[in-house]
């Protein structure tokens, strides 16, 4: 718009019935001193953003001007800043819609008060907000490093407990096998019997005949056992039959699709004396440590209850 009139210094733009005009539309004049915008229709003027570098004059008188208070704070503010060069011949009779006070005369304390307000009310809805997100998250991690805690917890205080493939228990015989060198199975007597003896649990030195096929009573445990407990030691690692149960125990989990082993550390062992197979799946698995304060209502939580077991093999007989 204006093209061709880069020269024009006077336009009077009065009784245009104009409603709108951008910033930009005046770009093309950069001449321009006097400029009337009296008697239209428009609202919201940015006078402070049009590129008139040698405006000298300028009258706005008679518009509707909707007078919010970001318009006044700016229209004023432009107003002062170039009160030295522009002249204002109509700032004291223009008024906004509606209102009796002149433009000039416009109390922006109120305004000054209404954006504190605004602000105020952001930061009430921002901060609540920012602190739900904040505790959500904090939570979330919280449920994620200790997930398994929790689950202990539920399970020992209410008995809740999350299933994960239960199905594949049923027709199980034994709630696990407990798979140890011939060293510690002085400490299985002692400790884990009593303390889990809702548990029907398979020993191999215990529950099988002294001269069977050693590798036949292994798989036959493995296969009819829900879970598969290793207490892992020193002695652990030297036994060839203890890998043997391992490696069965993990070829079996592989067919059911589900976690089978329960790895109990039960002495330090190091990391190189481990097989392959043994060190793989503790790189990439939890374990249960003998010295942790919640060692048993771990151990008990991931064996299968009792109760629910014999209530899923009745139903398959």
């Amino acid at each position: 718009m204006f093209q061709g009139v880069a020269g024009l210094k006077e336009l009077y733009l009065e009784e245009n019935q104009l409603e709108y005009i951008s910033p930009d539309v005046f770009m093309n004049l950069p001449k321009l001193k006097i400029l009337s915008l009296r008697k239209n229709k428009l609202q919201q003027p940015q006078f402070w953003m049009m590129a008139l570098p040698h405006l000298s004059e300028i009258t706005f008188s008679e518009n509707n001007l909707v007078c919010h208070c970001d318009f006044i704070i700016s229209f004023k503010k432009w107003v002062t800043e170039h009160q030295l060069t522009i002249t204002f011949p109509d700032l004291d009779v223009t008024y906004c819609k509606g209102s009796t006070v002149p433009i000039s005369n416009f109390n922006d304390s109120t305004c000054l008060i209404e954006v504190i307000n605004q602000d105020v009310k952001l930061i009430l809805i921002i901060a609540p907000t920012v602190s739900i997100i904040s505790f959500l998250v904090i939570f979330g991690i919280f449920l994620y490093f200790y997930r398994l805690e929790m689950k202990v917890w539920l399970y020992s205080k209410y008995g809740m407990r999350f299933y994960n493939n239960k199905d594949a228990d049923i027709g199980k015989v034994y709630s696990a096998f407990i798979s140890c060198a011939p060293e510690d199975e002085e400490w299985i007597i002692e400790e884990p019997l009593p303390r889990l003896d809702k548990h029907k649990l398979c020993i191999l030195q215990r529950d099988f005949p002294a001269g069977g096929y050693i590798a036949e009573s292994i798989i036959y445990a493995v296969e009819n056992s829900c879970r598969t407990v290793i207490i892992l030691t020193p002695n652990y690692l030297k036994s060839q039959w203890c890998k043997f149960e391992f490696d069965t125990a993990q070829m079996q989990a592989q067919k059911d699709k589900c976690k089978r082993h329960v790895v109990v550390l039960l002495e330090a062992v190091e990391k190189c004396e481990m097989n392959k197979n043994l060190g793989s799946y503790l790189k990439t698995n939890t374990y249960l440590d003998i010295n942790d304060g919640l060692f048993w209502e771990k151990l008990k939580f991931a064996l299968p209850d009792n109760e629910i077991l014999q209530e899923q093999n009745e139903t398959v007989e």
